[in-house]
């Protein structure tokens, strides 16, 4: 009989009068590897809480290696020896591996640093779990796997029994998320229990035994990995699946579109005279196996382009970066750091159409029919609620329809799929599709696939020795069986 590591009975977890987690029942045994899916993300965040805190319950119990832990006689609450692992990352990424296992770590408060005595003690786990890094070097020039391997590693190292992982798909390729799976399997066999929290169903197969569905703040059900796909696309994203499926199957690019954003040279670290170009209407996506070229690159576009090397032209002529009508960037999360939410909503849809338009602040007239056509477009009226008091679904509603009044030539995106669970991630399909329809090309960078696949025509995957190459949308089934909607294509 396996032994139970963790254990959540009937646990309602409520804060500020809000109840996040209702009837909560999940039960992990030792050696297993449970994942959730998040359809909702709804309760995701207060649940790691309650693992990790020990948070006081509404109703319920949660048991820890066999002990009650979160008991209203336990004071003061102390934190559970359970590891958790985002696509954050927790390490200190000036400091070392050592310094970052054995002094930035509760259990270890080491004053006096031994070297060579650290090295000894550490080097069987990086052995163990085949990484060849050099362990005094900075944790920031170790690659996204190694950093996420090393999280792991300091977990195993100071006996957590529980490992929580989420949402590491967003900072891990598909191939990196491969070898990981690798490894964290290795460790369960060894007795570590892990809880995955995904919101890709694809992610979680091949790796976890068993799939809980959460929305809601609950677990509506427990599946086995075999059953998990059809149950969940007949039940909890059947929308999503029928829209993607039947985009795919008309989608008809138009071969002789005119070329509108194309960028050439660019050079950084092995990536040498890197180019792309992209059509009218097209959608393009690149992905970046090299974590730091593509944070370089991020920030190249967002900060600056003048410290990326190469050129960009718009429809073949050099793109100035002041001719903000042209181009649109959307950064990570683009709901919280593209609007202005001491802005109005008319202020943050119109602000990029007034190039066009420039009488739009003081003309009454021309506002009221804006206002009614975005209300014809959304199916319902969003002028006169604040930025702050929407929703995230809300909120992209308000970046589309400032896109469609700018109508810039090309859109340039940086995950747009990051930290988005299930229904948020159908909105912001649903809108590129859209943006697609008008003839606008997009342009997707990206770590981990998402959902790219679900809207991309083209897929230019760059590899960390500098080299790569491009899948057209037939080729696209060549590729790992764990990226989101690959078995569309096979």
């Amino acid at each position: 009989m396996r032994t139970e590591i963790l254990r959540m009975s009937n646990v309602t977890f409520r804060k500020n009068g809000k109840t996040y987690l209702r009837n909560f029942e999940l039960s992990v045994a030792a050696g297993q590897i449970m994942g959730l899916l998040l359809v909702d993300g709804y309760g995701a965040k207060e649940l790691v809480d309650v693992l990790l805190f020990n948070k006081v319950l509404y109703n319920g119990c949660v048991y820890y290696c066999g002990e009650r832990v979160n008991s209203w006689r336990q004071f003061p609450r102390k934190r559970n020896r359970i590891t958790w692992i985002d696509e954050r990352g927790f390490l200190i990424h000036e400091q070392n591996t050592l310094t970052n296992i054995f002094v930035l770590q509760a259990e270890k408060h080491y004053e006096i640093l031994h070297d060579r005595l650290m090295e000894e003690a550490f080097r069987p786990y990086l052995e163990e779990a085949g990484l060849q890094i050099d362990p005094y070097q900075p944790v920031g020039k170790l690659s996204a796997y190694e950093q996420v391997s090393i999280e792991l590693l300091k977990g195993i190292s100071s006996g957590s029994r529980l490992v929580i992982l989420q949402n590491i798909d967003n900072a891990l390729s598909d191939r990196d998320l491969e070898k990981f799976g690798k490894l964290i399997r290795h460790y369960a066999e060894k007795g570590t229990s892990f809880l995955f929290l995904c919101s890709h169903l694809e992610t979680l197969q091949g790796v976890c035994g068993q799939i809980g569905i959460m929305k809601g703040g609950g677990i509506l059900s427990v599946l086995e990995e075999a059953d998990a796909l059809n149950q969940v696309c007949e039940v909890y994203s059947a929308e999503f699946s029928k829209s993607v499926r039947m985009y795919t199957q008309n989608r008809v690019l138009d071969g002789h579109a005119p070329e509108v954003f194309r960028q050439s040279g660019i050079s950084c670290r092995e990536l040498k005279k890197f180019g792309f170009s992209v059509r009218k209407g097209e959608c393009l996506c690149i992905q970046f196996l090299d974590n730091h070229v593509y944070e370089t690159i991020e920030k190249a576009y967002l900060e600056g382009v003048a410290t990326l090397s190469g050129e960009i032209d718009v429809e073949g002529k050099h793109w100035d970066r002041k001719d903000v009508q042209d181009v649109a960037i959307l950064s990570r999360n683009p709901d919280e750091k593209n609007l202005f939410p001491d802005l109005t909503f008319f202020d943050n849809v119109a602000m990029t159409m007034d190039y066009r338009y420039p009488a739009v602040w003081r003309d009454g007239r021309a506002r009221r029919n804006l206002r009614e056509e975005l209300k014809r477009i959304l199916g319902h009226d969003l002028w006169d609620k604040s930025i702050q008091s929407m929703s995230k679904r809300e909120r992209y509603e308000v970046l589309y329809c400032r896109l469609l009044l700018q109508r810039p030539k090309v859109i340039i995106e940086f995950q747009p799929f990051h930290q988005a669970d299930v229904q948020d991630r159908f909105e912001i399909w649903k809108i590129n599709e859209e943006l697609l329809k008008e003839g606008i090309a997009v342009v997707l960078f990206s770590i981990g696939l998402s959902d790219s696949l679900a809207i991309a025509d083209r897929l230019i995957r760059v590899e960390s020795s500098g080299k790569w190459e491009e899948y057209r949308r037939e080729d696209f089934g060549r590729l790992s069986r764990n990226i989101p909607w690959i078995s569309m294509y096979r």
